[in-house]
């Protein structure tokens, strides 16, 4: 059965809870999700990092700065879906002045195939 969502909100779900391992384990976690007006079918999108290795019972906070932020297209009228994001390559975790750096593990882990 068809889904109601628009096409760009369920890219956007595929992309919240991708895990991503390198340096350490970290779960993606789309913070930001809203319309871009006055265009039809295209959503801000902010993408932070969640500490994998917490315990279980605590809720994963995500990361205090974004790890991307960009749009996220449905396509449509012969168009493919689309991303197009601004990756930054230190992220802020916890505590102020705690950092990882995140352009490695983003470049080597996060391929992910949309279906």
């Amino acid at each position: 059965m068809e889904s109601k969502e628009p096409a760009a909100k369920r890219l956007a779900a595929e992309i919240d809870g991708a895990k991503l391992e390198a340096e350490g384990t970290f779960i993606l976690a789309v913070t930001d999700l809203r319309p871009v007006r006055p265009r039809a079918g295209w959503y801000h999108l902010a993408v932070a990092l969640t500490d994998a290795k917490r315990e279980p019972s605590l809720t994963p906070k995500p990361s205090r700065t974004p790890l991307m932020t960009g749009l996220v297209s449905g396509g449509g009228r012969l168009v493919m879906p689309w991303f197009e994001g601004r990756l930054f390559p230190t992220v802020e975790m916890g505590p102020k002045g705690s950092r990882r750096h995140s352009s490695t593990c983003w470049a080597s882990s996060c391929r992910r195939e949309v279906t």
